[in-house]
């Protein structure tokens, strides 16, 4: 049985990074591992102090190091500065997105931005695990959750760009679930749709027009109502050689 798992969920004596971890689900996920335990590094490229100092109440180790998730140069000092102040890193999570790829109508999208989505949402997630991987591999065991959008499970007008990139972090969190976990690492993804009391549905809920084409796309479908997040698992089933990925409900969190 491997230290996370005979901790019997508590993260006392852990080390998690959170990347994108100052603002909306981000955040809300650094509070609630500095509750079950964890020191937590939060990365983001802007410091909150006022954040820090509100985790840091009853004596939690938080640091912050400043990085751009999009930079593969800053996610691996993030992660060598992580393992180097704190000794290791045994949860990675990896939250967040620039701004500069909204959904929009595939029609409406200029072409010459396309491949932002790719480098903004599918990118970052994999330079982060990169960074990580060889640290948890040579510890023997770690958790790497990447959260990304709902659309790369659902087909959702609007959300073609959206949808594509994060299934592809979506297939890659089965991959690296069948290769790493010989090594003791779990890989999972949390699939979100808008989510309330985040910076994202501020955003989209005050600014939208409701005669606009992509107001109407997103909230008229007939399936939208059914539309919920989920989670994809990466893990190993039977012995090391038979491995595969499947997908799931949502399991509790380092399960």
């Amino acid at each position: 049985m491997s230290r996370l798992q005979a901790s019997g969920g508590s993260l006392d004596g852990r080390v998690s990074l959170v990347f994108g971890g100052t603002y909306g689900i981000g955040s809300a996920i650094a509070r609630r591992l500095v509750e079950a335990g964890s020191a937590v590094a939060i990365s983001a490229r802007n410091e909150r102090p006022e954040l820090l100092e509100a985790l840091r109440v009853g004596g939690a180790r938080v640091e912050f190091f400043a990085g751009d998730l999009g930079s593969w140069d800053d996610v691996k000092a993030v992660v060598d500065r992580t393992v180097a102040d704190l000794g290791r890193i045994d949860v990675l999570v990896v939250s967040g997105r620039p701004r500069s790829t909204p959904s929009a109508l595939f029609l409406e999208t200029d072409p010459a931005h396309f491949l932002e989505y790719f480098r903004t949402r599918t990118m970052t997630r994999l330079f982060a695990a990169r960074a990580a991987g060889p640290y948890m591999k040579e510890q023997g065991e770690g958790r790497i959750i990447f959260i990304t959008s709902d659309a790369g499970r659902v087909p959702t007008p609007a959300e073609v760009l959206d949808g594509a990139s994060s299934a592809a972090v979506v297939f890659a969190t089965r991959a690296l679930g069948r290769e790493l976990s010989r090594h003791g690492i779990r890989v999972n993804t949390v699939a979100l749709t808008l989510t309330r009391d985040t910076p994202a549905y501020e955003r989209f809920t005050s600014n939208q027009d409701p005669d606009s084409g992509l107001f109407k796309a997103i909230w008229t479908q007939p399936t939208r109502g059914r539309r919920r997040g989920g989670c994809v698992s990466g893990r190993a089933r039977g012995e090391a050689d038979q491995r595969r990925g499947d997908q799931r409900q949502r399991r509790p969190f380092l399960s």
